[in-house]
Formats: structure tokens, C-alpha cells, sequence
């Protein structure tokens, strides 16, 4: 039993802070000069080796991609930098145990594509024998330098046989069985995607002849008014998980993002009509109803890929990129446009989509959001 006069009193020790590791961001990128349309690749080397977590990719206030970290290196490649000097910065966002850290800039200047001659070759198998058989048109186009997109447009005279995608320098296959008897005159007509330009093979000759008798028959077609559709992989059963978002210590606010694949936008209407498609996020929202804006939602880091087989060509889809809360989402915009007059087909794009410039103030939880994808 204490005395009266004796006052207890308890005390404690309290845990020692946690030690952040300092680290170093280092940036480099794979061409210091490329043509418009041509991939560069960012590499960010952070030190020490151990750091785990993700890289953002800034031009100035602006998010090209994010990259997770791993022996201490993050990589991200993009085709979509415009034509200009682009000064490109990687910011480590740090994690429980190391602390954030930002690199030098890397200037990357994109130049415009230069226009590149090309030079069309027809053979044409075989120039005599019976009429309506199969002949075959087989092309090859090259140029100074590269290989040429475009599309191949067969002629006979003035009459147009068809027309074939060419992919990279290689030509799609190409006969017809409806030749009739007499002299032909076969050209083969380049058009050519930019910074590719057209050209024109020489004629090759062909003489068919009618072999027994013949008639003719009248046929009718109707071309379908056909649609255009555009699709996600992304459902509510099957979400783009960003995860967890990153905390900037410099302004309090949070930021993620992750890879956006497959925005396949078909068009099979008749009249090359072309496209133009738009994206819009809805409010960001908890299951306690607390929400941010789409303002703080963005798609960047663009491109298309040309789809195997495909007249559409993925190099003529023009791609506008939409950062997080400087441009956002909140209202439609424009990512991605097609010019008419140009062949019809699908689409595939990608890029990543991701949030920035969150308040701390917004309460802890698991946010959703809809997103939606028009295509006319």
C-alpha cells in the first residue's frame, strides 16, 4: 500500500519513427530525336535497386503513362508525341520504405515525318489464255525509305478491278475471273498513307479469248447500310483496377493509373464515311457517397495498331491525348478521328487511363466510375 503522500504516476516509450530511404531517379530515353509517329521508350533507373512501387512520366503537369518498378527500373514506351520539343520528366513515387524522388529532364524533340517517294512494281499472271479464268495481280511497292502503308488500287483502263491494303510494304493478294475477251491495259495505283507518297506502276498488257460460247446474265446486289460500333473489355463484373492510389507529398494529392487495351472501334457503314469518337467519365464515387469529379480522370499515351488484313489503316486515325484534371474528363471529349473518304473497317487502340490531382480531402474507400465511349 503507498504511503499518503506518495503521488504514481505510469509512463511509456514511444516507437521510434519509421526511416525513410532516400533514393534517385534517373531518366533516359532510347532517341533524343524522332519522327512524328515513331515509339520512343523511357527508361528510369532508381536507386537503390530495392525500391519497390511505380514511376509517373510527366511533361511538365502532364501524365504520358505510369510504369511499376522492378531491379529497380521502370519503362514506358509511347507513339504519340507530338510534332516539337517535349521536355520529359520521371517522378518516383516512393513507397513505405523509400522515399519519392524526381529526375532531370530528358528533351525529346519530334520532328515532322519527311515525305518519303515510293515505286510501285505489277505482274500480272498470265497476260493470254481464255477469258473470265483466274488472273492473278501480284504487287510490290518500295520506298527510300521504310515500307509504305496505303491502299492498292488495280485498273484496266479506266475500270477499276478492286482495291488491296498494303501493310508495311506488303501487298495484299489480288484476282479476278471477270476479264472478257480482247486487249487489256492493267495499272496498279499506290496511294500511299503519310509521310508515304503514291505512285503508279507501269501497264502491263494482256490479250484473252473467248472460248465456246458465252451469254450474259444480269445480277443484282444491295450494299448494306452496315454500322458502326465501338467496345471495351472493361464491364462492371470485370473493372479497370487501377488499385491503390499514390499520395504526392509536394501538393496532397493522389494519382494512379493503368494500361487501357482494346478500344476497337468498327466501321462497316457504306459511303467512307469516317469517324470521330469521344470519351466522357462520370463522378468518381464510394459506397459511403462521397465522389470527385471526372475533371480528375484522364486517357493518355495513345496509338493504334493496324489490325492484320485490314483497308483501315491504323496510321491514319488521328489520336488526342486528355490528361487528368488539367484537360479531364468531365465533359466529352474527342480522342480519337477518322478522315472520310478513306477505307472502312476496325480500329484498335490504347493507352492508359488514370486519375490525378485527387485532394487528400477526399474520404478513404473503394471508388468507381462509368466511363463512357461514343463512336458516329
Amino acid at each position: 500500500t503507498a504511503p499518503d503522500n506518495l503521488t504514481l504516476t505510469s509512463w511509456s516509450v514511444p516507437a521510434p519513427p519509421a526511416i525513410t530511404v532516400a533514393s534517385t531517379t534517373a531518366l533516359s530515353a532510347s532517341a533524343s530525336s524522332v519522327e512524328a509517329g515513331t515509339a520512343v521508350t523511357l527508361t528510369a533507373t532508381v536507386a537503390p535497386v530495392a525500391a519497390t512501387g511505380a514511376v509517373n512520366f510527366l511533361e511538365g503537369t502532364t501524365t504520358l503513362g505510369s510504369a511499376a518498378v522492378s531491379a529497380g527500373v521502370a519503362t514506358f514506351s509511347t507513339a504519340a508525341l507530338s510534332v516539337g520539343v517535349h521536355s520529359v520528366t520521371a517522378v518516383y513515387a516512393g513507397s513505405s520504405t523509400y522515399g519519392t524522388s524526381t529526375s532531370a529532364v530528358q528533351a525529346v524533340t519530334v520532328t515532322a515525318a519527311a515525305a518519303r517517294t515510293t515505286t510501285t512494281t505489277l505482274a500480272v499472271t498470265p497476260t493470254t489464255g481464255d477469258a473470265y479464268s483466274n488472273v492473278a495481280f501480284t504487287t510490290t511497292v518500295g520506298a527510300s525509305t521504310g515500307a509504305a502503308n496505303g491502299t492498292v488500287t488495280y485498273k484496266d483502263g479506266a475500270a477499276v478491278l478492286g482495291s488491296v491494303p498494303c501493310v508495311a510494304g506488303v501487298v495484299g493478294a489480288f484476282s479476278t475471273n471477270l476479264l472478257g475477251a480482247g486487249a487489256h491495259s492493267f495499272v496498279a495505283v499506290f496511294a500511299g498513307t503519310a509521310p508515304y507518297s503514291g505512285s503508279t506502276s507501269a501497264q502491263v498488257t494482256a490479250t484473252y479469248t473467248l472460248a465456246g460460247a458465252a451469254t450474259d446474265a444480269t445480277v443484282t446486289v444491295a450494299i448494306p447500310l452496315g454500322a458502326i460500333t465501338i467496345t471495351t473489355p472493361y464491364t462492371p463484373a470485370s473493372p479497370l483496377a487501377l488499385g491503390e492510389a499514390t499520395l504526392d507529398p509536394t501538393t496532397s494529392t493522389y494519382s494512379a493509373s493503368k494500361p487501357f487495351g482494346d478500344i476497337v472501334i468498327t466501321d462497316s457503314r457504306s459511303g467512307n464515311l469516317g469517324f470521330t469518337a469521344k470519351v466522357v467519365s462520370g463522378s468518381f464515387t464510394n459506397a459511403a457517397g462521397s465522389t470527385f469529379g471526372g475533371k480528375y480522370a484522364g486517357l493518355t499515351g495513345l496509338a493504334a495498331t493496324q489490325v492484320a488484313g485490314n483497308a483501315l489503316q491504323a496510321a491514319s486515325v488521328v489520336l488526342t491525348n486528355h490528361a487528368p484534371f488539367t484537360d479531364g474528363l468531365d465533359t466529352a471529349k474527342v480522342f480519337a478521328k477518322y478522315a472520310a473518304g478513306q477505307s472502312i473497317g476496325t480500329a484498335k487502340i490504347a493507352g492508359t487511363f488514370g486519375i490525378d490531382k485527387v485532394p487528400s480531402s477526399v474520404t478513404p474507400g473503394q471508388y468507381s466510375a462509368t466511363v463512357t465511349f461514343t463512336a458516329v
